[in-house]
């Protein structure tokens, strides 16, 4: 869906009305609107000015491990 939404081009594998839906939503103020505060959001520096944008920190530990360490830290 990303290459498609990027891209613009049609895929063998999706139909001429199905595109021109796709195009249509992309373009509605809607989507625009959705579109700027995923982007305000995914940039947001949660730690203060200049820290940069946030990211996953969680590393290789399973979320269950976090979990039961949580638990017994509590």
């Amino acid at each position: 869906m990303h290459k498609l939404k990027k891209n613009r081009v049609q895929p063998v594998y999706v139909t001429d009305e199905a595109m021109r839906r796709y195009l249509q939503y992309w373009e509605s103020e809607d989507f625009q609107a959705r579109s700027r505060q995923a982007t305000e959001n995914r940039n947001t520096e949660v730690e203060g000015p200049g820290t940069g944008p946030s990211k996953h920190g969680g590393g290789s530990v399973s979320f269950v491990t976090t979990q039961e360490r949580l638990v017994s830290f509590l």
